[in-house]
């Protein structure tokens, strides 16, 4: 999910989702769900509470910026390689993600000795999402390893957000396959591709066969962008109004069908509408913000990754610690402790980078001079 250099617009946009998916759960540690229908009147915490209940939508725009990327870049291959492509996506992932589980371990084994509560699901009722059955073994921890969390295995030692880099691993490998089906000059491998690749949706969980949905209208988006012949210029105001699709998609299941479990329907019309802005933004280049703000820009997309793999830990480490089923009103003094903790999250997350992420093309060329010779 790597964002072109030279595109401020998408890497803040990138960055600002991490942000938002890791605010979110801090917010769920500190202000429980319940303490909203008490806060609903106030202007300033209805404010906080709707910014703060953005994460599951900040996803979706990941799995339309990977399939704008990811996706696009299979599409721009004229002679698609398999090693490469493979040690390119692996890399990618597996340097942050290892030592991101290693990290949970490290966490969450503080939390045993000192919470065994909170780790046994005590407060799961205080969290919006809490992130299912505690699973702390060694087989759980591999699982991990090769993406097969949500597909038969829990998350390791409840960091939660990991449910997404299975999701998009699975898309890496039926994308391609599914492209090398139609593109590749030998019939009987593309016969058994595009077999495999359909096997594969359907064997999915079905959440998992969805998602991909939403990846591939990234992967739609880049494809438009390379018929230049086809669409030489989008009007510049495109984008206002796939944007305002967007947005009405982020209530639409109070707005359309209440009451209603239709989450994967609202996941494609979040897709749609961040789809068409990601298309209008990518073709016209508009200067949406200062140009100060593009240093903000590159710095948080760039360690968006290792923000979002290594945050929940912490969130949970500072539940347990210093609000348990505590009720905190939302206040000046109780922003500034979550702005200060945010804060935390941030460094943590750029840590990271520092350490492990910003090596990834040193362990790409690496792996690449090892496998391919």
């Amino acid at each position: 999910m790597l964002v072109s250099k030279s595109d401020n617009n998408l890497d803040l946009i990138r960055g600002l989702a991490a942000v938002l998916v890791c605010t979110g759960h801090l917010r769920a540690a500190m202000f429980p769900m319940v303490t909203q229908a008490s806060e609903a009147g106030r202007p300033l915490a209805r404010l906080f509470l709707l910014l703060m209940a953005q994460g599951h939508n900040a996803v979706m725009v990941f799995f339309v910026l990977s399939g704008y990327l990811v996706g696009g870049s299979v599409l721009r291959s004229r002679q698609f390689e398999w090693k490469r492509y493979l040690i390119n996506r692996l890399s990618r992932l597996w340097v942050v993600l290892v030592p991101a589980l290693l990290f949970t371990w490290l966490i969450v084994g503080i939390l045993i000795g000192k919470h065994p509560e909170y780790l046994a699901g005590s407060f799961e009722a205080h969290w919006h999402s809490w992130p299912g059955p505690f699973a702390f073994t060694p087989q759980v921890f591999l699982a991990n390893i090769f993406f097969l969390q949500t597909i038969c295995s829990p998350v390791f030692g409840h960091n939660g957000p990991l449910w997404s880099l299975a999701y998009e691993f699975w898309y890496y490998l039926i994308f391609p396959a599914l492209f090398v089906s139609i593109k590749g000059r030998d019939k009987a491998i593309n016969v058994c591709l595009g077999a495999l690749s359909l096997l594969a949706l359907l064997a999915l969980p079905t959440p998992v066969a969805n998602g991909f949905l939403v990846w591939l209208m990234g992967a739609a988006a880049a494809w438009l962008q390379q018929r230049k012949a086809l669409f030489v210029k989008v009007p510049s105001w495109v984008w206002l109004p796939c944007l305002l699709l967007f947005l009405v998609f982020t209530k639409a299941d109070k707005l359309f069908w209440p009451g209603r479990n239709l989450a994967w329907l609202q996941d494609l019309g979040l897709g749609l509408g961040f789809a068409g802005v990601l298309w209008a933004l990518v073709v016209n280049k508009p200067k949406l913000f200062p140009y100060w703000f593009n240093s903000i820009g590159h710095g948080l997309s760039a360690m968006s990754y290792s923000l979002y793999c290594t945050h929940f830990p912490l969130v949970l480490l500072i539940g347990a610690q210093f609000y348990g089923s505590m009720n905190a009103t939302i206040n000046r003094s109780t922003l500034a402790a979550f702005a200060c903790w945010a804060l935390l999250l941030l460094l943590n997350g750029g840590l990271f980078w520092l350490l492990f992420e910003r090596h990834t093309s040193r362990v790409r060329e690496a792996a690449a001079s090892a496998w391919l010779g």
